[in-house]
């Protein structure tokens, strides 16, 4: 039996296959389906123990966690605070097999949830599970609200969700860029992959046409991410692709089945991704200016759109040398420079380790393009494996900036890298404190500065 095909006609004999799952104590997220292999519950912090129920059929062992059991039986499972991985697999007397993997959380007690000696006051963390790139940072001006999605591991009732790689969207709101809030994950996988990471951008003019007047201007959120793997050959090994929100930014609309930017037999190389979005303000195009995309994840690459679905590759980017940018995480962003509104400044910042100070202009060929004007600069300890670091944690990367903000700052966060494995400490990783990034003269050269948010 492979997974995905019609159930064969003698499913009801011998073969291996889970015919039906329920729970008691514990909540699964979606009914049962025939084929689907990954299933995510949810048990409250005082619950202690779950019963699983399977059924096979009637010439088909079952196995829950490699102990025997017979179809049907209720199998008693001790939860411990977390997750809790359960097994089941079916076998027939050919040896074959299928598996399906249930995950059950038990909740954190709320009294004690941030109390553990290890937990940050002032950097964000997950609640439990680990996070990493924050993506799609954006102010909601209806709201009153900032936006921060993360890449987390958090378990999600997905049938996507791929053992050891169940990526998607954390998400947490702020209103002064200190306290953080943290709220469901907002995009989780499909079958053209998991979440990896993106932007998001506010379309005021509804360009993309996904908005009614239902929603205001200033909560016109959309977001773009990148597809990782996923079932669908075409769309290469990495993938762009688009959703929208209605709400706020809570939940987002996936508004086709397929992503925007395929990347077919990975011609844009195979790790593109790590979609960042922005305006670029420009009087020669005919609105003014353009959405620009910069991906990167090996050689840094230019897209541009007018409705932010259809997008065009203008350009492959460059050092000041003429060699291949290349970079994780990448960022675009214009800076006044000493304040100065007639030098404005474009900063390439590769993953927040190294920065490149340059033009964005409009080329003869009508296309958008970059030109490095100095040397990379890399003013953090980047992580080991990517950048020559100190070898001291915690190790800083993949940087985004805000698309916007309520005073017109541009504002950074960065993951701080976190491998330390301590008793009581069931969340990994931190966010570093909101920085509000200015290009400034230093010792005679224009240099980025960071200072804490006020």
């Amino acid at each position: 039996f492979l997974w995905g095909e019609e159930i064969p006609d003698n499913a009801s004999q011998d073969t291996a296959i889970l015919c039906n799952l329920s729970l008691s104590g514990a909540v699964l997220g979606s009914e049962f389906e025939w084929g689907r292999r990954n299933y995510y519950a949810l048990a409250t912090h005082d619950t202690s123990k779950c019963e699983v129920t399977a059924e096979v059929p009637a010439e088909v062992s079952l196995k829950i966690n490699g102990k025997e059991t017979a179809s049907g039986k209720a199998v008693p499972i001790a939860l411990a605070v977390g997750q809790n991985t359960v097994l089941l697999t079916a076998e027939n007397a050919r040896g074959e097999k299928s598996s399906v993997t249930l995950r059950i959380e038990r909740a954190e007690n709320p009294d004690t949830l941030y109390t553990d000696p290890y937990r940050p006051i002032l950097h964000f963390t997950p609640y439990r599970f680990s996070l990493n790139d924050p993506n799609g940072l954006v102010y909601n001006a209806a709201t009153g609200e900032y936006h921060l999605y993360f890449q987390c591991d958090r378990p999600v009732d997905s049938a996507y969700a791929v053992e050891n790689n169940q990526k998607s969207w954390g998400h947490a709101v702020s209103r002064d860029l200190v306290s953080w809030r943290e709220l469901e994950p907002a995009i989780l996988p499909d079958d053209n992959g998991t979440i990896w990471s993106g932007s998001c951008v506010i379309d005021e003019e509804n360009v993309s046409g996904f908005f009614d007047e239902n929603t205001p201007k200033e909560a016109r959120m959309v977001a773009f991410y990148t597809y990782y793997g996923g079932t669908k050959p075409e769309n290469g090994l990495c993938s762009v692709g688009v959703a929208y929100s209605e709400d706020n930014g809570n939940t987002f609309i996936k508004p086709f089945d397929s992503p925007i930017i395929p990347n077919t037999g990975n011609m844009y190389q195979p790790g593109m991704r790590d979609p960042k979005v922005f305006w670029f303000e420009d009087a020669s195009y005919e609105n003014g200016g353009i959405w620009a995309m910069v991906v990167a994840g090996g050689r840094a690459q230019l897209f541009t759109s007018s409705d932010l679905i259809h997008w065009q590759r203008d350009r492959e980017l460059c050092y000041q040398d003429g060699s291949p940018l290349d970079s994780e995480c990448p960022d675009l962003f214009p800076l006044a420079a000493d304040g100065d509104g007639n030098n404005i400044k474009w900063i390439y910042n590769g993953g927040g380790v190294f920065y490149l100070i340059g033009e964005l202009f409009r080329a003869e060929d009508g296309k958008l393009d970059y030109r490095a004007e100095s040397a990379p600069v890399q003013p953090v300890n980047g992580i080991s494996e990517l950048f020559d670091g100190s070898g001291l944690f915690p190790e800083m990367y993949a940087a985004q900036t805000f698309f916007n903000d309520a005073s017109g700052r541009r504002i950074e966060i960065s993951w701080m890298r976190d491998r330390a494995s301590i008793f009581a400490k069931p969340w990994y990783s931190a966010l570093s404190l909101s920085l509000e990034v200015r290009l400034e003269t230093v010792n005679g050269r224009l240099a980025l500065v960071k200072y804490p948010v006020k």
